[in-house]
């Protein structure tokens, strides 16, 4: 069987045009129908555990003087702050509704889920080839599981995202041997865990990969770098 070949485009085009097709692919089974129910909720973690809490919301924005919340802050700040500037941009006050909030988190959630697919493009392709990289991007793209979370206002999207990130960044910090790689993981993964408490589990693969590198390198140059990145990561969460 031969295989299918363009000679006129070059390979770094052809590719892009391949990722470009998976991306849209991904894309679409994860915005199409995002207004689903119409106002309806079926979810109980996206209504009851997370927009019902943001419109509870105190002066302070603190989710625990409403009642115990189950995830991290930062995906009600991340909602809250979209709304309120929609409600400012377009005169429009309903987006602080609860069905306009849902919309805006059923989109951060399918827009990180997208997202996802190109980072695991990126990881596929420094860890083994192109090839394996267009194989974890469109596994990642049709998956059931990743879709019908792209469609509820949840916080897993955003976490996948942040915890799928953190690790492109460490596997570019061991490959590169460039400390600011470890920044920027420290970083994500802070915003991983203020998402959802879960992300303190991976949080741990990345001090493994950290002291990893810190027996690579120097260990007083490796451990100032772990030791940085441990504080960002203190500062992001």
């Amino acid at each position: 069987m031969k295989r299918l070949t363009f000679p006129h485009l070059s390979p770094q085009l052809q590719r892009g045009l391949v990722l470009g097709a998976i991306v849209l692919l991904g894309a679409a089974l994860r915005f199409r129908y995002l207004d689903w129910a119409h106002g309806y909720y079926f979810q109980p973690d996206e209504s009851v555990h997370t927009i019902d809490y943001l419109l509870r919301l105190p002066p302070s924005l603190n989710p625990y003087e409403v009642g115990p919340y189950t995830y991290g802050s930062l995906p009600l700040y991340l909602y809250c702050f979209t709304a309120r500037v929609l409600s400012v941009v377009t005169g429009n006050p309903t987006w602080a509704d609860k069905w306009h909030i849902t919309m805006i988190a059923r989109a951060y959630a399918a827009t990180a889920s997208t997202m996802v697919i190109l980072i695991n493009y990126a990881l596929g392709r420094c860890l083994g080839s192109h090839r394996a990289g267009f194989v974890a991007a469109l596994g990642w793209s049709l998956s059931p599981l990743s879709i019908q979370y792209a469609h509820y206002g949840v916080v897993d999207s955003l976490l996948t995202f942040f915890v799928v990130a953190s690790s492109f960044m460490a596997v570019q910090a061991w490959s590169r041997d460039q400390s600011g790689w470890w920044m920027l993981a420290g970083i994500i993964m802070g915003l991983a865990i203020a998402t959802k408490t879960t992300g303190l589990i991976w949080a741990f693969s990345l001090a493994i990969a950290g002291g990893g590198y810190w027996l690579k390198r120097n260990w007083r140059k490796g451990f100032m770098q772990c030791h940085w990145a441990l504080q960002v990561c203190l500062l992001g969460f």
